[in-house]
């Protein structure tokens, strides 16, 4: 459903019409620029394989968290141990091995690049040409799946607490970061609450979307069970589960115990 639209595109005004009569779906235009050159390289030699290109992109972003791993000083049998977690987990198979999951790992890996060069300028102090990579890697990042909305509310904190949000050039770059933000969730919250989306079935439609106390405590279990098989890597499907099975509890409560361990962390900081 994703791919089989862009066989027929040949020029940005084609992609632009075929979105505009729901034959694309969601706002991720690099999402579809990197199923689109996988068509065009398919046309070119008859080889195409979706999960091994998702795999290849999740190498690459697994560097770049090996990169800011390094950036941050951790020790090198640390940083292996992380990666070796994060590479090999069951629940992030479904993202890389599943076609429609690109957007997921495209976003994750332009997040980790914005990161990587954000820390540099911090630490090393290089020119601001390395927040301008950042600014334009976050902007890679929303363009492939919009989930890292929040990314500059976590740079505008650490820019505060570390007592540089009045330097010029981090001022310029938080303002670029939100503006990017503030446009996307701006076209998102759009798109899916208008008729043309509605048209489609998608199930975030509003007219799907009965407002309630049980949808709000379904919405919160369905975050617990997020946590529960990313600690615990039990039943790792997505997918389709029961909202009021157990897993679902048990990671209420972890988010209980992470939010409390989190704030009792940050209050550790050496910030100044």
């Amino acid at each position: 459903a994703l791919i089989e639209p862009l066989k027929k595109i040949s020029s940005l005004g084609d992609y632009i019409a075929a979105w505009q009569k729901n034959a694309i779906l969601d706002i991720a235009p690099i999402r579809d620029l990197s199923y689109w050159l996988e068509l065009q390289f398919e046309n070119l030699t008859g080889l195409r394989n979706s999960q091994l290109i998702n795999l290849v992109i999740w190498f690459v972003g697994l560097v770049g968290f090996d990169r800011i791993l390094s950036l941050l000083k951790v020790n090198q049998s640390v940083r292996y141990f992380i990666l070796f977690l994060i590479g090999l987990h069951p629940v992030l198979h479904n993202s890389v091995f599943w076609t429609a999951g690109r957007k997921h790992i495209l976003s994750a890996t332009f997040v980790c690049g914005s990161l990587y060069y954000f820390l540099r300028w911090y630490l090393e102090r290089t020119k601001a040409i390395g927040l301008f990579i950042s600014a334009l890697f976050f902007l890679l990042a929303l363009g492939s799946h919009p989930i890292n909305v929040g990314f500059p509310i976590f740079i505008g904190f650490f820019l505060w607490r570390k007592g540089i949000l009045c330097e010029r050039k981090a001022q310029i770059y938080l303002l670029v970061t939100l503006a990017i933000s503030a446009i996307f969730a701006f076209l998102n919250a759009r798109y899916y609450a208008s008729e043309s989306y509605m048209n489609t079935g998608g199930i975030f439609a509003p007219k799907f979307i009965q407002e309630s106390p049980e949808l709000f405590l379904k919405r919160v279990l369905i975050i617990g069970r997020y946590l529960f098989q990313l600690m615990i890597p039990v039943k790792p499907a997505v997918v389709a589960y029961h909202v009021y099975d157990w897993p679902s509890y048990v990671g209420v409560g972890l988010m209980v115990g992470t939010g409390i361990t989190f704030i009792k962390y940050l209050r550790q900081i050496p910030w100044e």
